[in-house]
């Protein structure tokens, strides 16, 4: 995710590509982290980091909103980078839902 993320924020203009391009790397690496983090812990912590995982998404899906909104991204860019961020979401979910109900596996 980071490296299509970085490629795309290349392509930003100028006046973006130091704020809100800057703010979409920066959340897709905190994102990372936060996974790499939850995948270490277990019961209440791991599911606290899968939260704060899950809410750092949603924040990224804006900031990625926004670059389309101020055509900082194209269609295809944004489609592509929006596919991810739901797929990733997706196992986010599942693995909160794993985490809530161990017994369930």
């Amino acid at each position: 995710m980071y490296l299509a993320a970085h490629e795309r924020v290349l392509r930003f203009p100028k006046p973006t590509r130091y704020s809100l391009g800057a703010r979409i790397e920066n959340t897709v690496l905190e994102l990372i982290e936060t996974l790499y983090l939850a995948q270490s812990k277990q019961g209440a912590s791991r599911l606290l980091l899968l939260n704060k995982a899950d809410i750092t998404l949603k924040m990224l899906t804006t900031h990625l909103r926004l670059a389309y909104k101020t055509k900082s991204i194209n269609d295809a860019g944004f489609a592509a980078l929006s596919e991810r961020a739901v797929e990733i979401g997706r196992m986010i979910g599942g693995w909160i839902k794993k985490t809530k109900n161990p017994a369930q596996s």
